[in-house]
Parts: C-alpha cells; sequence; structure tokens
C-alpha cells in the first residue's frame, strides 16, 4: 500500500538515490537540505510530499511556497519541482501531483521550468500552459561564438541515442568558472548587489514595495528570498544580482547564474530575474543591464547570454545590446493551476523566472579535474568507499 506523507529532512538518502536513479544534476545532500528546507517564504506548507511503501521511498515532489501580491493584498503560491518517481513507483507520482494541488490556502500551483515530457505530464494533471505561445520565447545573445557554435553541432548530433549516450561519458567544455564574484562590474551605471548586507537589502526591500504594490499581480522580492537563492552551498557565487541605481532607489534589478545545460554543451550565463521600476522608462534600463550582463558573460568566458521569458519586453528593450536571436521553444515551459482561472493572479502575473526553481535547478558547471583530484586527496582514508557525484546531463 502506497502512503503519502511530509518531505524530511532525514530523507535526504533515498531523494538522492530517486535524484541520480532519474538523471537529475547531482547535488549533495546539503545543497538540497538548503533548496528545500531554507526558504524564508516556506511557512507551514510542507517543503515536500514523499510516496512510499513498506518504509521505502518510491516518489516526490519540491513544494516551494512563493509569496505575491495581489490586488495590493498577500497571497501564497507554490513552485512545484524536482517531480521524480521510481521505476517502480507507477501512480505514486499521480498520487502525489493530486495531494500537491489539493493544498489549502494558496492561490495557485505551478512550474516554470518544465522540459517536453513534464509538460505533458502536467497537461494530464490539469495544469496550462496559461502564458500561450508568448511564454516559450527566449532572447540569446552570442558572446564566444565559436565555442557556442560547436556546442550547438554536439547537441544536434546528440539527438540520435548513441551519439548522446557516447558524448555523455565525458564533459566537454570543462574550463568554466564556478562562480561570476571576480567577474561583476566594479564601476559603471550598474552595480553588483549584496542582499546580505544592509545598504543593499534596505535598497532591495524598497524596489520590492515599490514593485509589489505597483502590479496588479507581482512575487515578492524580499532581500532575504535574493540571499537564500545566492546561498547554494554547492556553488557558492554561482549567481549574482546587479541593480541600476536611479534617483528615487533602484530602477532596475537583474539576476543572473552559470548553468552548462549538458555534458557537452559549453557553460553560458542565464537571466533568471529582470524587472523594471514601475515609472521608470524600460527602453533606458533594460538595455543598461543586459550590457552589463554581457560585460560579465564576456569576462568569464562564457558562450552566450539568455533571458527566459522575453516576450514580456518590446523589441525595443533591447536595441542597442548587440546581436541577438529569439528562439522558440518546441513545448511549453510554464504551467499552472490557479484557484481562480479568471482571477487576477492567473489574468495579470507575468513571471521572470526568480518565482520559480532556476536558482537551484539549472545544472552546475562541474568541478574541474583539477578540483576533483584535490577532493579525493582530501577524502577520509578510513577503507570506507567514498562515493562521488556525477554530473548527469
Amino acid at each position: 500500500m502506497i502512503t503519502i506523507r511530509t518531505l524530511k529532512p532525514e530523507d535526504m538518502k533515498g531523494l538522492m538515490s530517486l535524484v541520480a536513479e532519474a538523471g537529475f544534476p547531482a547535488r549533495s545532500a546539503e545543497g538540497w537540505r538548503w533548496a528545500l528546507f531554507g526558504n524564508p517564504d516556506q511557512g507551514e506548507i510542507a517543503p515536500g510530499l514523499v510516496a512510499e511503501r513498506d518504509r521505502r521511498m518510491l516518489a516526490v515532489i519540491g513544494l516551494q511556497t512563493r509569496s505575491f501580491m495581489v490586488n495590493g493584498k498577500p497571497e501564497r503560491a507554490i513552485n512545484g519541482h524536482t517531480f521524480i518517481a521510481s521505476h517502480d513507483g507507477r501512480g505514486a507520482g499521480f498520487a502525489l501531483a493530486r495531494r500537491a494541488l489539493a493544498t489549502e490556502g494558496i492561490s495557485a500551483v505551478y512550474s516554470l521550468n518544465n522540459n517536453a515530457m513534464a509538460g505533458r505530464l502536467h497537461k494530464k494533471l490539469g495544469l496550462t500552459a496559461w502564458l500561450g505561445q508568448g511564454g516559450r520565447a527566449r532572447l540569446e545573445w552570442p558572446v564566444h561564438s565559436v565555442t557556442m557554435a560547436a556546442g550547438v553541432a554536439l547537441t544536434r548530433a546528440a539527438r540520435k541515442e548513441a551519439i548522446y549516450d557516447w558524448f555523455a561519458r565525458r564533459e566537454w567544455f570543462a574550463r568554466a568558472p564556478r562562480s561570476l564574484e571576480r567577474f561583476l562590474p566594479a564601476s559603471g551605471p550598474v552595480c553588483a548587489l549584496h542582499p546580505d548586507e544592509a545598504s543593499d537589502a534596505e535598497r532591495l526591500n524598497e524596489f520590492n514595495e515599490t514593485a509589489s504594490h505597483a502590479h496588479r499581480a507581482a512575487p515578492v522580492r524580499r532581500a532575504d528570498v535574493y540571499a537564500w537563492q545566492m546561498a547554494d552551498p554547492d556553488a557558492p557565487g554561482r549567481i549574482a544580482l546587479l541593480g541600476l541605481p536611479g534617483r528615487n532607489g533602484l530602477d532596475g534589478l537583474m539576476q543572473l547564474a552559470i548553468t552548462k545545460p549538458n555534458t557537452f554543451e559549453p557553460a553560458d550565463l542565464e537571466i533568471i530575474d529582470l524587472d523594471v521600476r514601475p515609472g521608470a522608462d524600460q527602453a533606458r534600463v533594460v538595455p543598461e543591464l543586459i550590457k552589463a550582463a554581457l560585460a560579465v558573460t564576456r569576462r568569464a568566458r562564457l558562450s552566450r547570454l539568455r533571458l527566459p521569458f522575453s516576450d514580456r519586453f518590446e523589441p525595443i528593450c533591447f536595441q542597442g545590446t548587440g546581436l541577438r536571436f529569439t528562439r522558440m521553444q518546441s513545448h511549453d515551459i510554464a504551467h499552472a493551476a490557479f484557484a481562480d482561472p479568471d482571477g487576477t493572479l492567473a489574468r495579470y502575473w507575468v513571471p521572470t523566472g526568480f518565482e520559480g526553481d532556476l536558482f537551484f535547478a539549472l545544472r552546475l558547471v562541474p568541478p574541474s579535474a583539477h578540483a576533483q583530484r584535490m577532493e579525493a586527496l582530501q577524502s577520509p582514508r578510513d577503507g570506507m568507499s567514498v562515493g562521488k557525484q556525477v554530473p548527469n546531463a
């Protein structure tokens, strides 16, 4: 008999076994505890659900609570992530999803980071791709075009299963930084922000207060939420926050993350949040932030800069930012089930990625061969085997 219960910190071993079985990107137990149990907005809502039989974990789903301001009043929604079922857990995944959808006191259950298979599953569960075709659009700026082109060629070749398996045996384009810290702007109109510092936290909270009350529906971007998202124990410095100061505070915010999409593509820089102060000129603010992100991409020698959900900005907002391509993904990446399908949240919320799981679910840049050798040398030599994490595509 299958039983469903709340995910607990002591479930790490079973969770990591499921993650490895499913081929999800590897994380340490400490990294999973941070992602699942560190959320300052979680409140009393379970951080995840587990389906088990005879005390063996069959399936899991992560549930991160996110705060929103809707018509000037606080509401909560759930970002579903890390939805995994074992090979012998048939039916357990659907049972977990239905239980998650029945969570009381929330305005929506959603996911902003779906592959094609997950998207089909979500539709079967009753979630909709409410953003339409616009939700599939993303912009890409090629920076180191040679490595980018080589990665694209390898990705196309890897569509054949046998070639994919061969490519996945090793890590291609392995020389990539794991931290953005030394590549961030030290001068100029755009500055790096540190949400755990009092002065920057004050600026971020003021921006959040202004933005969340000006929009019909908007996520709450408090400094402590940014600080949590940037505290990944598996990849310190992987995420950066940039701001464009103005007369009355920050005119714009941008959050960046390094990711290496798979074993055979080069690492790139993903814009996982981008917002403009209400009343500020988007056609002025957005290009300034994009140009600063492109400079970071060049200095870090990353292949390209990518912006998901790019359709929320008018084309004029990207003028002067250089060569770029609009990509329409072949599947929907954002799905949601709203408590009120015709309500304000469903009609006016325009996601940026901040509200999703991109801050931890994007594949990490794996350690270099040198770092792995140093780790092996520093491992305890007590006669017991020490397991290694192997990056997954």
